[in-house]
């Protein structure tokens, strides 16, 4: 779909226009004008929220100054403002805003600069003995969806400030994080699966980025039968090992909270005193407690086995995709 969109206006960060430039006094104003640019492309009997067709919707074209928003035969870029890319570092795709990216860029190899989380890279940005240079790839971990921090617009990963003061305005810049519509620069977003095998790397190593912003890549046969079998593994891993251990840790859990409340009333009644003052009903009470305690022992023992099998389980599942199922 991004192959066969357009880039038709020229507003911050593709251009440097301001809305009002546009003839537009609000950004639905701006909105519709850009469909009515993109009418070939869409389907004008959709009926809209007014019960109106979309073409009707449409139809009043009104001043559009062609500086800022240019007309479908003349774009500004021929390709759509955004691309998936698929690689080692994204086996389940990344998000590239080729239309605010700088083209030299686009074919790079690096070394990776790393921040494992976006507290570390606000501690260690700016710092004048960071060891990192204009060529490097800055990555950020752990800024995704299901990350503590829960996805903040930290994608914008900023040119260190040693850098930026020797004029360098862009860098390579890969994360599992958002950033805002409005920023500009090379910057690979949203890396699945979180924080991706890129967890792996570490601070200088080597690595090739190569965004592939003009055509759709082929995987070749290996890397395909690679992920096919990464994404195996990861489904048998869910369906042998993990659902049915945290099933089987939730039921001993279940069993053992039942005993031991049943305990606390054996415990109790023992304190009564027309069962403390009969022999009988008191030594029965205590054979039940000590069977109930086996019991409760060798359940505990039980769920303790379980979750260490399940811990293992979840070590190899964040082998395999970077992040464990919460």
């Amino acid at each position: 779909m991004s192959l066969r969109l357009l880039v038709l206006d020229a507003y911050a960060p593709e251009g440097r226009a301001e809305l009002r430039a546009g003839g537009c006094t609000e950004a639905g104003e701006l909105y519709a004008r850009v469909l009515r640019e993109l009418r070939p492309l869409l389907n004008l009997e959709c009926p809209t929220v007014t019960g109106e067709a979309l073409g009707d919707r449409l139809s009043d074209d009104g001043y559009v100054d062609r500086a800022v928003i240019r007309p479908f035969s003349e774009p500004v870029r021929e390709r759509g403002a955004l691309v998936a890319l698929f690689g080692s570092l994204a086996p389940r795709g990344a998000i590239l805003k080729r239309s605010a990216a700088d083209p030299k860029l686009f074919e790079h190899e690096g070394r990776a600069v790393v921040f494992t989380s976006p507290e570390d890279l606000a501690a260690r940005i700016d710092d004048p003995d960071l060891d990192v240079h204009p060529d490097d790839i800055l990555v950020l971990q752990n800024a995704g969806p299901t990350s503590p921090s829960g996805m903040p617009e930290a994608g914008y990963l900023p040119i260190p400030a040693k850098l930026a003061r020797a004029g360098v305005r862009d860098m390579l810049r890969i994360s599992d994080a958002r950033m805002s519509g409005t920023a500009f620069g090379t910057v690979v977003l949203h890396v699945a699966p979180e924080p991706g095998p890129g967890a792996l790397l570490a601070a200088g190593k080597t690595m090739d980025a190569a965004p592939d912003v003009g055509k759709t890549r082929k995987r070749s046969k290996a890397e395909e039968k690679e992920r096919k079998r990464r994404e195996a593994d990861v489904r048998n891993l869910r369906s042998r090992k993990l659902r049915p251990l945290k099933k089987r840790a939730e039921e001993l859990e279940a069993r053992i909270g039942v005993l031991e409340g049943e305990q606390k009333e054996r415990t109790t009644s023992l304190e009564d005193p027309e069962v403390y003052g009969n022999d009988e009903r008191r030594f029965a009470l205590l054979a039940e407690l000590q069977t109930a305690q086996d019991k409760l022992e060798e359940l505990t023992e039980r769920w303790a086995g379980v979750s260490e099998e399940l811990e293992a389980a979840e070590a190899e599942l964040l082998a395999l995709t970077g992040h464990v199922d919460t």
